[in-house]
Formats: C-alpha cells, structure tokens, sequence
C-alpha cells in the first residue's frame, strides 16, 4: 500500500516531445508544441514557447521511451507561469493507457 502511494505521485523526469491541441472558444483546434519535464500517474509538467489558453480543454500527446505505443488524454492546465511552464492535469486516460503509464512509471522508479 505504501509503494502503491509512492507510485502514485512518483514523478519521472524526462524531455520528450509533447503536442497540444485544444479547442479555441469556436476558432477552431490550435496546436501547440512542447516537451515533457516530467510525468505522474495523475500529470505532467512541462515547458512551450507557445501561449496556451488556460481555461480549454486540452489534449496532450506524447511517447514514452520504451513503450509500445504513445499515449493521449484529455487534459487542462493546472497552473502555468511566464516562462513557459505549465502543469497538466489528466482528465481521462483510457485504462489500457493508464496502465501503461503506470507500469512505466514502476520501471523508472525501480531502475533508480
């Protein structure tokens, strides 16, 4: 139950990739770039010099290095500065996903 908790808000820093695409109060999607800093089971930080709307509904695509597959969740931005640092919140995950992340979380936790 402990190591269950720890896993939990383990966060994994790493630079990747990162695309962001959110619905623009009717304007259409916009798309912007950035790169992971790092990663949880319930989130992300991570850093663009591309603006972002704070109150859209975001999705984040991203690859983890290692997994099968990329993964893509519903999203909003939990708190961002002027630099270019943002806090991401997942909203939905599909489950296989999540397990994804879960299990690469676990590997880069034991590997250190």
């Amino acid at each position: 139950m402990i190591l269950d908790g720890r896993l939990r808000y383990h966060r994994a820093g790493l630079e990747v990739p990162v695309s962001l695409t959110s619905s623009g109060n009717g304007k259409g999607r916009k798309q912007a770039t950035a790169y992971l800093v790092n990663v949880s089971q319930g989130g992300m930080q991570i850093h663009t010099g591309d603006p972002v709307q704070g109150s859209q509904p975001l999705q984040v695509s991203f690859e983890l290095p290692g997994a099968r597959a990329g993964l893509k969740a519903r999203a909003e931005i939990a708190w961002q500065d002027k630099r270019g640092n943002m806090g991401i919140r997942f909203v939905k995950l599909a489950a296989r996903q999540q397990r994804t992340l879960q299990l690469w979380l676990a590997q880069q936790y034991f590997a250190n």
